[in-house]
């Protein structure tokens, strides 16, 4: 073969090799490798994939979806969460330096009412709770050990109440209020009244005493005409009672938090 044929033929060779070998590669649809090293890709989605064969996430032009998110630090710690919770309801969450999360915004387990959780040393135990749904709204307090604090709350029909707590599981003070009027109340840790105080919307009042037993002892009641009584209060069963249409508060609780 001479010189010019080798220049000939050897060209047309190698490029009909490296024409078969780029179609092979062209023409695959799949690769299977474990790590894939390279300073730019380009695709249109990317698919993660659980140990179930699953898919976990997905990262396409419409944006990322998976069941969490998470941002971290530059040290690699998570700072920012986003999952959907064990209620399998949406929930975002703030994490402290110690990996301890801090915040927790959410839903409860029926997914109507919105919920944000405060967390202070203990990640399971929120010590603030703002909970809201279509007609109502509260807000509760309590201390690291479960102890509620205080507790306010409203309903779509514009009556509210604050409860007290001293360290028991009945309140100490509570606050009724609605249209017609308003109440305070005040208990022992036993759950007994003290004092009961009322108004309506008429502008009279009212104010009971009860002794150690939880027996009225003291009837007050005055209205805007200007006149009044005070009198020790009726034989048992003759006493006035509170206006039932402002019950005592001392079955108040906070909402629990839904948030896990």
């Amino acid at each position: 073969m001479s010189s010019r044929e080798r220049w000939t033929v050897y060209p047309l060779l190698f490029f009909s090799i490296g024409l078969a070998l780029y179609n092979r590669v062209a023409i695959s649809e799949q690769v299977d490798t474990s790590v894939v090293h390279c300073d730019v890709l380009e695709c249109r989605r990317v698919r993660v994939l659980g140990a179930n064969g699953q898919e976990q996430a997905s990262l396409s032009e419409r944006g990322l979806t998976a069941h969490v998110v998470s941002v971290t630090a530059p040290g690699g710690e998570s700072r920012i969460q986003l999952d959907t919770g064990v209620t399998d309801a949406g929930q975002f969450q703030l994490l402290g330096g110690d990996g301890k999360r801090r915040v927790a915004f959410g839903s409860d387990e029926k997914k109507q009412a919105g919920e944000i959780a405060i967390f202070g040393n203990s990640p399971e135990l929120p010590l603030v709770v703002i909970a809201a749904d279509e007609g109502a709204g509260t807000v509760a307090t309590q201390t690291e050990a479960g102890q509620r604090l205080v507790y306010l709350t409203h309903a779509a029909s514009s009556a509210g109440t604050l409860a007290v707590f001293g360290g028991a599981e009945t309140p100490a003070v509570v606050l009724v209020g609605n249209k017609a009027g308003g109440s305070v109340e005040t208990f022992t840790e036993n759950a007994k009244r003290l004092v009961y105080m009322t108004h309506d919307s008429k502008g009279s009042g009212t104010l009971v005493s009860f002794d150690a037993e939880g027996k009225p002892h003291f009837y007050l009641t005055a209205s805007l005409r200007g006149n009044g009584t005070g009198e020790p209060a009726k034989p048992e069963g003759e006493a006035t009672p509170p206006a039932e249409d402002n019950p005592p508060a001392d079955e108040a609780a906070p909402a629990e938090s839904s948030t896990p």
